[in-house]
């Protein structure tokens, strides 16, 4: 009899380990699943980008590289005419923030008052400037770009 009750609890114990997980489920072929991150980080690098494209993988960044953009062609092609080799990050990056303080400060106003005047974009940068809980200025300028499904990436508006 004893045989017979530890084998009726066995039972008993595999049933409430089945009822505990939840059952999987197929989902319509009609729905659509996004993936949203606060930022690509290295950990998105380890997923195939096909994949990513499929789940319409969607992140913020500080920068946006628009290749068909007039402006980066043009800036690309001087840039390699006089130095042989195209930008790199930081040579745009560092561009980007020379150009815009030199606009800013070419409308004849003070830089700090500029800041005010709304959000700028430049060739691969976006400023949008505020104050901080200490009076200082910071830029939040973020875009947000999603991957497409033939792997080229998009900025939402």
């Amino acid at each position: 009899m004893s045989s017979d009750s530890s084998s009726e609890e066995e039972e008993d114990e595999e049933e409430e380990e089945e009822s505990d997980e939840p059952e999987m489920q197929i989902l319509p072929e009609d729905t659509v699943i996004k993936v949203f991150g606060i930022f690509k980080s290295s950990q998105f690098d380890r997923i195939d980008n096909n994949k990513l494209a499929k789940l319409g993988f969607t992140f913020t960044s500080d920068t946006f590289y628009e290749e068909s953009s007039p402006e980066i062609q043009l800036f690309n092609q001087q840039y390699f005419n006089q130095n042989h080799v195209y930008p790199s990050y930081y040579a745009t990056k560092g561009f980007d923030i020379v150009f815009d303080v030199g606009m800013r400060l070419a409308s004849g106003n003070k830089l700090k008052q500029t800041f005010k005047n709304g959000t700028s974009y430049r060739l691969e940068s976006k400023f949008d400037y505020t104050k901080d809980l200490f009076k200082t200025t910071s830029n939040k300028g973020i875009y947000i770009l999603e991957y497409n499904s033939d792997l080229t990436i998009n900025r939402l508006k």
